[in-house]
């Protein structure tokens, strides 16, 4: 905290000395940015802040500090920053072998499904039930017939159980886990989810192809430039404060407060 304080009035120095300045407006401007970018407005935002004890004129002070330093640094270190067609191609062949590694899995379940006001004994009853279909799955019988006979998921039951292709941390975690440690045509134990118990057969996994560069090249561009400045920014704070003198009283303060020794 005392070094975001002593940053920020390091920024408004330089901010005073190279006459930048923000206004409500752009503050206004700002937030609304962000708002949008997140599929709400600026009420919803200070609504949502609100009822986490942070005041509408605490958010826009802080929103206020975060333009002005973002002015200071286009001004100061963006001309520092240079980011070359090569950058980006070893940007993109990165991502490309990172995308090597992920598969997108095709799954069916069949739910023993559990109310929310179900005993411990009738948890342990669905259970079982699930292990049934585990077995039964496991020795032979047709997975999707056993989903439409069995399974407590009207949405799905149908269609055998198949829930489509799921994209890696759309489920939640212990069910992503499961899937994970699946190969082809395998079958689950019963994993625990929301619903009730889940019995997962992993129908195909399908690799991840990456996307052409020209149509990722505007985005690597901008995470090359964000992480380039957030580097160039720790080099400017330090330049800084070099500017000035610091005089940290913490330690002092720290020892005086601290009980004596014995």
């Amino acid at each position: 905290a005392l070094d975001r304080m002593l940053d920020d009035q390091l920024i408004r120095r330089a901010a005073t000395r190279a006459h930048l300045t923000v206004s409500e407006d752009d503050v206004d401007e700002f937030i609304g940015r962000m708002a949008t970018e997140r599929g709400a407005t600026p009420e919803q935002i200070y609504a949502a802040l609100l009822q986490e004890g942070v005041s509408r004129t605490e958010y826009r002070s802080y929103m206020e500090s975060e333009v002005l330093q973002l002015r200071v640094l286009q001004a100061r270190v963006r001309g520092r920053i240079n980011i070359t067609d090569a950058d980006l191609q070893q940007a993109y062949r990165r991502a490309v072998r990172e995308a090597a590694d992920q598969t997108v899995p095709t799954i069916a379940h069949v739910l023993i499904g559990v109310a929310e006001d179900s005993t411990p004994d009738q948890v342990a009853a669905a259970r079982v039930r699930a292990l049934e279909v585990v077995r039964r799955a496991r020795v032979g019988e047709d997975f999707g017939n056993l989903a439409r006979q069995l399974s407590d998921d009207t949405a799905s039951r149908e269609s055998g159980g198949v829930l489509g292709e799921i994209q890696p941390g759309s489920l939640p975690e212990e069910l992503d886990r499961a899937i994970t440690a699946l190969a082809a045509g395998g079958v689950s134990e019963p994993v625990q989810g929301p619903a009730g118990w889940h019995v997962l057969r992993l129908v195909s996994r399908r690799a991840v192809e990456p996307p052409p560069f020209a149509s990722v090249r505007d985005r690597l561009y901008a995470a090359l430039v964000n992480r380039e400045m957030l580097r160039q920014r720790g080099i400017y704070l330090r330049e800084l404060r070099r500017t000035v003198s610091i005089d940290d009283r913490l330690d002092a303060t720290r020892a005086a407060a601290a009980p004596p020794a014995r």
